[in-house]
This record gives C-alpha cells, structure tokens and sequence, in this order.
C-alpha cells in the first residue's frame, strides 16, 4: 500500500479550523463524536484531489444531498449547497486547505464575495425552467444575489507551480465537474447510503479472481449457499444484477438485504481504481458486528493489491476493536481521534501499538 497523502492541513473548511493531520498512513481510521468533521476531511481530500477544478468543489458541496428522488423544489440549489462550505464562526466567505503528498504539495484557497449582478442568459433560462417544472413564479429581476471569487492552487515538483481562476456562482447557476481536470490520484468515495442507491457491480463481475473473492467472504459472513455474482441482459433489454444462490437460483441483488450490497460496493469501489485514495464513510452501515473483522480485512487486502490509501470513519466503537484486532494487519495503521473545540479543531493520532494501549491498559476510549 501507498501513501499518496501524507499530511493535510484544513485551515478553514465548513465547521473546521486550523486543523493538521501529519504522518498519515496506509490505513487511516477516523473516529469522533458527531458534528467533529469527519465527513468534511474527507470532501476536503476530495477538493484537493480536483485541485483546479472549481466545478468539483460545488459538486462536493452537494455530496451530502444524495437523494435524488426528491423534487428540486425541495433540494438545496448548488448555491445555497456551496455557502454552506465556508466556515461560519469566522464569517468569511473564504477556505484554504494544503495536503503533501508523494509528487509534491498543494496549496489550494477560495476567496469571495457577494453582490448583485445581471443575470445572463443562461440563468434566466435556469430559472424559466424551475419556475416551469415546479409551478412557482419567483419574481423576475435583472439582478440576483451573486458570488464572485477566486480560486487560486500553489503546487510545487510535478505540478504546476500556481494557477488562479475567477469563479462566479448563484442561484440560477448550473455548474458540473470538468470532463478535462485533473485528478492527482484515481480517488473512490463511499457514502454512508452509496450501496443502496448506486450501481456497484461492473468491476466485480468482469474481473474472476476479485468475483471469487467477494463470493468467499459473502459465504462465510452471510449465506454459504451463495455461489455466484453474475449481470444478465432481459428480453426488454434492462440490465439485472444477480446473485445465483444454491436453493433459490438467480435472484436481483435487489432483493437480499445492505449487508451484501455493502460488501459487493466496498469491492467495487476498491476495484475501480490504482494507486490511488479510498475513502469510506460509516463504515459500519448495513455490516453486522459478526461479520466487521472479516469484511475489513477483506477491504484492507484489496486495497493493498491495488496499492490504495484508505481512510475511513466510524462511529461504532464495536467496530473500531474488530478492526484493531486484526492480527494480519501491519504496523501502518493509524487511529484519529477529532476533537472540534469552540476555535479550532485537533486530533490525538495513535499507531496500532498505541491505540491497544490505550484502550487495554488504560482503559480509555478511543473515539472520545
């Protein structure tokens, strides 16, 4: 395993302040009590990832808003989603971020203000087709509320020493990802929800040895009968996902419960990329506690055949000892306890070796 990322210093991010992780490594665990920033390190190593990409920090802006079946009349537009980026105690619409990583380091920060402009064509189109799909009339004005910033990335060795770009974003914007930026390492994220709303099979079954692997680890924590993962295309032309079971035959996998989609998904998204960045959040979601040592050193194996650094949260400190009693998992292996405090936020870094110390001959907890 790699580390592509060995510090990250948030200096400013959502609820988060003057923040430094230093001497990450391969496996990174992240505990804390809810509303610490877990999942906002996690979008900030995102952001870092796409460092000049301003259309894939409002996309991470908008990462916690995952389901889609809601009516946009009732989803947060990519402008109020992006406000709520900048940290609200200090009441700056800025953040800055820098992370060291194998080939270099990033300096990435986001300055801006708000004021009124002239909406251009494009948003009044925008905001014609709201008002259409959504029966509302919202009153018509040549101006609207409007960001105007400034995004500016400092790297030095493999990279481009600094770039800085203009950015511009209301209520009425409609801004993606670039198809052409960037990515410093292939990255994969896992929501808390990702397994039950996304499509995470392809890399599983074109791919015999991973397919084999993942069948062994569902028989032994979930059903022995289980014997294949196979996709198959209907006369009508959908695409199935199934699992071939002993006793029931080909059966969707949209009918055996989270804890199998869970596994198949963390392969999945391990599966899907190389020397790169895997970050999982709440790992224990939809995992029963008898299966969380095997499904992790499962995880931890793939991850090491692919050379990724992996980063995931917890919440559950039932799964957190699962995890620390892995014999077969190295040396490298941090636990990050955050700590958010009323101006800023820390953390207490332990090795392996010191977390069991920790939690055995202290008799500490660890998320705490």
């Amino acid at each position: 395993m790699g580390r592509q990322i060995s510090e990250i210093n948030i200096k400013s991010y959502r609820g988060i302040t003057d923040f430094k992780l230093n001497d990450l490594a391969d496996i990174n665990i992240i505990v804390g009590e809810n509303n610490c920033g877990k999942t906002s390190l996690f979008e900030a190593i995102q952001i870092l990832n796409r460092p000049y990409d301003f259309g894939n920090i409002v996309m991470i802006s908008r990462q916690r808003d995952k389901f889609r079946i809601l009516s946009s009349r009732f989803m947060p537009s990519q402008y109020s989603s992006f406000l709520n980026i900048f940290n609200k105690f200090k009441g700056e619409l800025n953040f800055a971020m820098d992370c060291e990583t194998y080939d270099g380091k990033i300096d990435l920060s986001l300055t801006g203000e708000i004021h009124e402009a002239l909406m251009g064509e494009d948003q009044l189109a925008e905001m014609n087709r709201f008002r259409a799909n959504n029966g509302t009339t919202p009153a018509i004005n040549e101006e609207i509320m409007t960001f105007f910033g400034r995004l500016t990335v400092i790297c030095n060795e493999t990279f481009i020493n600094e770039s800085s770009v203009d950015v511009m974003l209301n209520k009425y914007s409609r801004i993606m990802r670039s198809s052409n930026s960037r990515e410093l390492y292939s990255l994969s994220y896992m929501s808390p929800i990702d397994h039950a709303i996304m499509d995470r099979f392809n890399e599983i079954t074109r791919t015999k040895n991973l397919r084999e692997d993942v069948i062994r680890i569902l028989q032994s924590s979930f059903d022995p009968d289980i014997q294949d993962l196979r996709t198959i295309e209907e006369d009508d032309g959908r695409i199935v996902r199934m699992v071939s079971h002993k006793r029931l035959g080909d059966m969707p996998l949209s009918t055996y419960g989270d804890g199998i989609k869970k596994v198949i998904s963390l392969a999945n998204a391990a599966a899907s990329i190389k020397n790169g960045i895997m970050l999982v959040d709440e790992y224990e979601t939809a995992i029963h506690p008898k299966a969380m040592d095997q499904v992790f050193m499962f995880l931890i194996n793939i991850c090491k055949e692919r050379n990724i650094q992996l980063f995931l949260n917890t919440h559950s400190n039932e799964a957190l000892e699962k995890m620390l009693q892995c014999n077969n998992v190295s040396s490298d292996f941090r636990v990050i306890t955050m700590y958010k405090n009323a101006d800023r936020t820390t953390a207490r870094i332990l090795d392996k070796e010191k977390a069991f110390y920790v939690k055995d001959e202290l008799g500490l907890e660890l998320r705490q």
